[in-house]
């Protein structure tokens, strides 16, 4: 990217993430598929097990969300280093912003031993 990008709050178009209760807005993406994203949760919403490879950064602008064992309200910022499984839950209806550098993947599977 060589020129700045401007998001306009009358521009930003919510999309279904396909989990109950979660919109998000892409504002910026990268090459790599990871980027600027805005997420919407409704008061209960839950966010499944995943995994950021790269890492990610959360602010909170509206509401609490709990994210892993940390309960984060409006004005608190989370980072979470690479490779971290973590899950997340709406107290309220909350916006966040999160940043990743590469897109989140499913948290993998404990293995169930074989006979």
């Amino acid at each position: 990217m060589t020129e700045p990008l401007l998001q306009r709050h009358a521009d930003i178009r919510w999309r279904p993430t396909g989990e109950a209760g979660i919109d998000w807005a892409f504002l910026r993406r990268n090459d790599r598929k990871g980027g600027t994203t805005l997420l919407r949760l409704a008061a209960g919403a839950t966010f499944p097990e995943h995994v950021h490879p790269a890492g990610e950064e959360v602010f909170v602008i509206h509401g609490r969300i709990r994210v892993g064992e940390h309960l984060l309200e409006a004005g608190d910022y989370l980072f979470t280093p690479p490779g971290i499984a973590q899950h997340g839950q709406a107290v309220d209806d909350t916006i966040v912003l999160m940043t990743t550098a590469l897109p989140i993947e499913p948290a993998p599977r404990p293995r169930v031993p074989g006979p």
